[in-house]
This record gives C-alpha cells, structure tokens and sequence, in this order.
C-alpha cells in the first residue's frame, strides 16, 4: 500500500468474500532486514513473485526506485538494488538501443528515479526488466549471488544494464512492460514490449524490443 506495507489476501470462492491472512511485511522489517532506511510512507508501486522460487520469493519495488528481493520463509531480504547501485563509480556499460552507442552508467543518473513498471525477462527470475517515469528501461541481476550483508562487493557491471529507446530529454513514462519468452530455447531471449518511453509529445506506440539486446546483456552478465 500507499505506506509500504505489505498484505497477504486469500480469495474464499465459495463465500465470494476477501480474507486478510495473518502474514504480513511492514516498511521497518524491510528496512532493517535489508540494513537500508526507507523514508516515512514509502510506497510499493509492485509487488511480483519469482519464478522458480515456489512462491517462497517475493519482488517489492518501492516508489524511490528501491528493489528488494524477499524470502517469506526466511523473513529476510536476499538482495537490494537501487539507486545507490546506479550511482557507483565503476565503469558500465549501458546499451542504448536507438543509436546503438555504449557511455558509463554513472554518467547517466543523478536524481532518484520513480519505478513506474516491471516485469521479469528471464524464466528463472535472475533478470528483472524495470520502467521508470523518466522513460528509462533498466535490467537488473538479480541472481542471488550476493547476500544482503556483501552486496555491495559485487560489481555494478554485473548489476544492470540500460535500454534507452529515445535520446531525447524528456521523455514518457514505462507505463506497460511485458516480456515474450522465446520457447524454442527454453526462455532464452525473447522480445520485451514496451508502452511508452519514447519522447513526450510523440505518438503513442508499442516498442518491441529485439532479442539481440537480450543475448548483449546475457554476454555481460
């Protein structure tokens, strides 16, 4: 909700009512588990499931652009990703897919950035495709290599990759992501539709990315 807690509802099909059941994960559980502070009424904009995971892993992506992965058995964050994660001094390599052209990821974010959609990219849930208000597409790792306690250790490089759909300065939000797993190779590559991020006042149209982008990311990782 608006206030960064998390509730677990059952749906009763036979008295068609609502159930709130007793688990749940407030914003401080969160924030201590995964030793990072969360500003007051932070909301979660998403909240998926990871494949593979039986259920037993949960994505919540909070307004700020924070992302956490969240074992419920466990009560425990497994990884964070985040805007410190784009703010490192590392060189990375960022794939813009409209002019095909390569720069630092550290020279491309100085403000926070708002999620505004996601949607997993990988059939195993180790890579998260995530739509920002500013019109930016990033792809997370989040193969839990790194525990909570070491994530910063692992290289930035190895984090996230960005996909840029139109160079100029303002543009629209993410509003839909939806990925198409390519089943002739068990979930390897595909296409990644896209409503919105291109520049604001363009036509309104449906983006598909290739599946080239996807074997580029594959290679870094």
């Amino acid at each position: 909700d608006e206030y960064g807690f998390l509730s677990v509802l059952k749906y009763d099909a036979e008295e068609q009512t609502i159930l709130q059941l007793p688990y749940h994960i407030p914003a401080n559980l969160v924030a201590e588990a995964a030793e990072i502070s969360l500003p007051i009424n932070q909301s979660i904009v998403r909240v998926l499931t990871q494949p593979s995971s039986f259920g037993n892993r949960l994505v919540l992506a909070y307004e700020d652009g924070l992302i956490v992965l969240w074992d419920v058995t466990e009560d425990r964050a497994v990884l964070v990703r985040g805007n410190k994660d784009l703010q490192l001094k590392d060189e990375i390599l960022a794939e813009s897919s409209s002019a095909g052209s390569h720069e630092p990821l550290d020279n491309l974010v100085d403000h926070e950035k708002e999620i505004s959609s996601f949607c997993w990219v990988s059939a195993d849930g180790s890579l998260l495709a995530v739509g920002y208000v500013d019109g930016d597409i990033f792809l997370w790792n989040l193969s839990a290599s790194d525990h909570i306690k070491g994530h910063g250790a692992q290289k930035s490089s190895d984090k996230v990759v960005k996909i840029q759909l139109s160079s100029a300065e303002r543009r629209l939000p993410v509003i839909v992501l939806h990925w198409s797993a390519n089943k002739k190779r068990n979930g390897f590559g595909g296409q990644l539709f896209v409503y919105g991020g291109e520049e604001i006042g363009s036509e309104e149209v449906l983006t598909v990315c290739c599946e080239s982008i996807f074997v580029l990311v594959v290679s870094i990782f």
